[in-house]
């Protein structure tokens, strides 16, 4: 995005992409949860949560965390913010030349996925609304 950095923006979609790959992820989840216990980033207990549920809870963790250091969570929250942005991090996603950085990720992608995959997490993180993340096995 030519409106915040890559670091920045990666951060913003942290909790979205902990949904989306939660199936796969769930002892990396498992062991941030714990740690994001101890320091009361979590209202409930999440012990006997797993799966998507378990990700969504370390989710909102993260959204707690950047709350409390005063760091966006969405992307409306972004000066200058427009949906073209999604548009142009969809295009720059589907190169072909991109496709190995799909592939490695915790449940492999190709750019002919991103856009019923990689476009609803991003529209998610506009306004904050893990349910238009789609399920993902």
């Amino acid at each position: 995005m030519d409106i915040l950095s890559h670091g920045r923006a990666c951060a913003i979609l942290n909790p979205y992409y902990t949904v989306f790959f939660s199936s796969a992820i769930q002892a990396q989840l498992k062991r941030l949860a714990a740690l994001f216990s101890r320091y009361g980033l979590f209202a409930e207990d999440i012990e006997p949560l797993e799966g998507r549920e378990l990700g969504l809870a370390v989710a909102e963790g993260l959204i707690e965390l950047s709350r409390r250091v005063h760091f966006p969570t969405t992307f409306e929250e972004i000066p200058g913010f427009t949906p073209s942005h999604i548009e142009k991090v969809i295009r720059a996603a589907q190169n072909p030349q991109l496709d190995m950085k799909l592939k490695n990720m915790p449940i492999a992608l190709n750019s002919s996925m991103v856009e019923i995959t990689m476009k609803p997490v991003l529209k998610a993180a506009v306004h904050g609304d893990f349910r238009l993340i789609p399920p993902i096995e």
